[in-house]
């Protein structure tokens, strides 16, 4: 499991694949499973297996223009325009991705 980016005093930069979030307003983090039923002869419906489906995230977060840091200016950074090209970059390759969040760092992930 790869290692979490820390910017600053202990915050955990969130990143998507390689664009970085100046700011992650909300992360919604979701576990769903199905949950098997099985009737039988009487009706009565017996549970015996959770199947489970894959994880999904949601983040509502901001990249700015403006860099946070000297040496962001100076070494450059992804803006608005890069950011959203390499979002839709990755959504059309099909390749999976590592998620870095504040909760946890999820690997294989797809838009």
């Amino acid at each position: 499991m790869a290692l979490p980016s820390f910017l600053g005093q202990g915050l955990i930069l969130t990143r998507i694949g390689a664009v970085p979030l100046d700011v992650s307003i909300s992360q919604v983090h979701r576990f769903p499973s199905f949950i098997t039923k099985n009737p039988v002869e009487d009706g009565t419906t017996y549970t015996d297996h959770v199947v489970l489906l894959p994880v999904t995230l949601e983040i509502d977060g901001r990249v700015s223009d403006a860099p946070i840091s000297i040496s962001e200016a100076l070494t450059g950074k992804f803006n608005t325009q890069d950011a959203y090209r390499e979002l839709v970059r990755m959504q059309r390759a099909r390749e999976p991705f590592t998620v870095v969040t504040g909760l946890n760092v999820y690997e294989n992930m797809m838009i």
